[in-house]
């Protein structure tokens, strides 16, 4: 069995008990420490297997831990073409089908665009497929058409030097027609 360095530490200290001597000293822990590390032969290692299978014993722990998972049910081709059609509804559909689901809309997207969807999924959303279609009916009646306006022609400007010229020489035309003096 494989033991960690604070059990062997441990039973050599036990060892030392049991024998009625000092504890072992540093070198000795050390090289019994390499000696199981390594699988090494050493003087103290049969003893020490006695004392660590009185202090430690083996637990029986199953070798093989295996989860089963079970694989979510699957919506058919019918629910998800039925959601993907409430969701793309409209611009904003998504959103709304969220808020209405309580759930974020970039999982609305995600089911949307993936393909395939799962039943608890359908679920969720079933309820409000008639709400978003009828929110949809409701914008999609067509709007009255706006009177155009008449356009007006606007002087073409391609360089602002010309407009700043214009303004100038009118500033300085009044300014010589309150002087009184002639141009």
């Amino acid at each position: 069995m494989i033991y960690i360095s604070e059990q062997i530490k441990e039973a050599l200290k036990t060892l030392a008990e049991i024998k009625r001597r000092p504890p072992y000293e540093l070198c000795i822990v050390k090289s019994v420490l390499n000696a199981y590390r390594n699988d090494e032969p050493h003087c103290l290692k049969a003893e020490l297997d006695l004392v660590l299978e009185q202090k430690f014993p083996r637990l029986n722990r199953p070798k093989e831990i295996i989860i089963v998972r079970e694989k979510p049910a699957m919506a058919t081709d019918e629910q998800y073409q039925e959601f993907v059609e409430a969701a793309r509804a409209f611009t904003g559909a998504m959103k709304f089908m969220a808020t209405l689901a309580r759930i974020n809309t970039t999982t609305v997207s995600l089911i949307a665009n993936r393909g395939f969807m799962r039943v608890h999924e359908y679920l969720q959303f079933q309820p409000h497929f008639s709400t978003v279609l009828a929110e949809k009916a409701k914008y999609s009646q067509p709007k009255p058409k706006a009177v155009p306006k008449p356009k007006v022609k606007k002087p073409k400007n391609n360089n602002g030097q010309k407009v700043m010229r214009q303004i100038m020489s009118a500033s300085v035309a009044q300014a010589r027609a309150r002087k009184g003096v002639a141009a």
